[in-house]
């Protein structure tokens, strides 16, 4: 879902829109091509299986997680010095 700082009428943010795993990228990509989102100033929210992943307007990235996978992600940027 698209939230604050995006050129979406308030009645329109926030709102679930279900997108397969693997179009996420280009389905967030297309937005802002669109002019729907700007990565780093929107609200960009990713979720399911236990996970969400925040693209915050304040241009930092949150995660919530069960640990296991707050792990994971903990360890792969930690490997590359993140």
């Amino acid at each position: 879902m698209f939230g604050w700082d995006s050129n979406l009428d308030m009645n329109d943010m926030w709102q679930d829109m279900p997108v397969p795993l693997k179009d996420v990228v280009e389905f967030v990509l297309a937005a802002e091509r669109a002019g729907t989102v700007t990565i780093g100033k929107s609200d960009i929210f990713v979720s399911g299986a236990g996970l969400k992943f925040t693209l915050c307007h304040e241009s930092d990235v949150h995660i919530e997680a069960t640990a296991a996978v707050a792990q994971e992600f903990f360890d792969r940027w930690k490997d590359k010095a993140y």
